[in-house]
């Protein structure tokens, strides 16, 4: 249907366009899914189809003895994202391929959930390719109307016009930014209750990393204190670039030329405590600061209770920041229970997600994996978590799981402490994790299971517009 009307007599009307025009086509509005792409020769010529590829399921109803909703939006689901690939491969990609100035789907009539399917794809394909939509009847440069004949008319209510026309050399699902592949490192630090030497220990680990090749460097949660409700007070610091803590996280970041997640420190300011981590670029200008959102607050009987807030207060807002690499997303500890944070980072672009954390040998066993390796899979990006190292020579101190962890956009482990370590060393001592971010691999993944692209907004909210506040010098 949507192939009928943009080839009938009424040439396409694009307001402001001089040159020929491409248009890559959708439509999901009832059983069958269609990709077509279409070009326009010159500005008042009828559009000519160069590919049109069609999947049908007409058969997967007849059971039904109709065509049942559920099953369309599923086979929608399936094969959609396969048309595209198909045409994006034959016509799009390569140094001859055509450049794509529009992306067009049917918003209707139709089966509301099929349609979303096909809305959701040109949603994506709009961010990967660096593109504005625009509703049907606006000035924007944007608007294809299309007539089937004199007495039927249908419209294509949803169009994106791409900015920019470029020859593309693939169908990218990944933040624009992240393009090429960067060293991350995570400091398993073995604190003591001497500020100054777990400073210096710092110091000596994050110029090693830099030395082997890291560009992004995290240190865990508190690394410059003992953990524990007790010591918050003794050791916090006010914000103030001449707070010890603060200027010496400066200095490693500029002595290294690496981005620096300094994990955490208490915090002071006023009569409040906070649980807060400060992030600097490779100059040692401050990037971002984050105060922990959710405190630990915890009572596993028979086995451990936490009372953060007995002394600290929580935080009250979402933080990332910004570097060549592309965007990076921060959180605390058990803000990693709360998947809103990195849903919300990764919809705004974020390629990685840093928790510096210190879980306990209760908590651990059961979760610490577990949930680095959800968040990484639930949004397709690259997550990790920082632990300090583990404190055995004192049965009275806070036991931190160590194993810190980094995790690719698919669930995979990529390196963890104590995982093949050359030394012998095990998951919880003192160390430094590496591995190679990769661009190439989210999208492979990105590709493979194309939930970027799937996700039904006209159900649920879009936890990436919510409104939040958010913290970014």
């Amino acid at each position: 249907m949507i192939l009928r009307a943009l080839r009938s007599r009424t040439p396409l009307q694009i307001t402001g366009q001089k040159r020929r025009l491409t248009c890559l086509a959708i439509e999901t509005s009832c059983d069958d899914t269609c990709v077509a792409l279409l070009r326009q020769p010159t500005p008042t010529s009828p559009c000519k189809i160069i590919s049109n590829l069609t999947h049908r399921s007409l058969h997967l109803h007849e059971q039904y003895g109709g065509i049942h909703p559920l099953v369309s939006v599923h086979s929608h689901i399936q094969n959609l994202s396969r048309l595209i690939r198909q045409t994006v491969d034959a016509h799009i990609r390569g140094p001859d391929g055509l450049e794509v100035d529009l992306v067009a789907v049917t918003r209707g009539p139709g089966m509301q959930g099929c349609l979303a399917v096909g809305m959701s794809h040109a949603r994506a394909l709009a961010a990967a390719w660096g593109s504005r939509d625009s509703p049907l009847n606006t000035p924007e440069p944007a608007v294809i109307r299309c007539q089937q004949s004199e007495s039927t008319k249908l419209t294509i209510e949803y169009a994106i016009h791409i900015r920019q026309p470029t020859n593309m050399s693939s169908l990218n699902l990944i933040p624009k930014t992240f393009t090429s592949t960067v060293r991350l490192a995570l400091i398993q630090l073995a604190t003591t209750a001497d500020k100054s030497t777990n400073l210096a220990r710092a110091r000596k680990h994050v110029l090693e990393a830099a030395s082997n090749g890291a560009r992004i460097v995290v240190l865990p949660e508190c690394f410059n204190s003992p953990y524990g409700t007790q010591h918050f007070p003794k050791y916090a610091e006010a914000h103030e670039e001449g707070a010890d803590s603060y200027k010496a996280l400066s200095e490693m970041a500029k002595e290294g030329g690496v981005y620096l997640v300094g994990g955490s420190i208490p915090e002071k300011e006023g009569d409040k405590l906070f649980n807060t981590s400060y992030s600097f670029s490779p100059s040692g200008t401050l990037l971002a600061k984050h105060r922990k959102l959710h405190l630990f607050d915890i009572d596993v009987p028979g086995k451990i209770r936490f009372q953060e807030s007995e002394v600290l207060t929580g935080g009250d807002k979402f933080t990332s920041f910004t570097t060549e690499f592309g965007t990076i997303g921060v959180g605390i500890c058990y803000d990693i229970r709360f998947p809103e944070m990195a849903m919300h980072a990764a919809r705004n672009g974020a390629f990685l997600m840093v928790y510096p954390g210190a879980f306990n040998l209760t908590t651990g066993p059961l979760h610490w994996e577990l949930l680095v390796r959800a968040r990484a899979v639930d949004n397709q990006i690259y997550t990790a978590v920082c632990s300090p190292a583990r404190d055995t020579s004192d049965a009275n101190a806070y036991h931190a799981w160590g194993y810190s962890t980094i995790v690719d956009p698919n669930g995979e482990i990529l390196a963890k402490a104590g995982l093949g370590d050359e030394e012998g060393r095990k998951g919880c001592e003192e160390c430094i994790v590496y591995a190679d971010v990769v661009p190439e691999r989210m999208q492979e993944v990105r590709m493979g299971i194309p939930v970027t692209q799937q996700r039904r907004f006209d159900v649920y909210k879009n936890v990436g517009e919510m409104e939040v506040k958010s913290e970014a010098i």
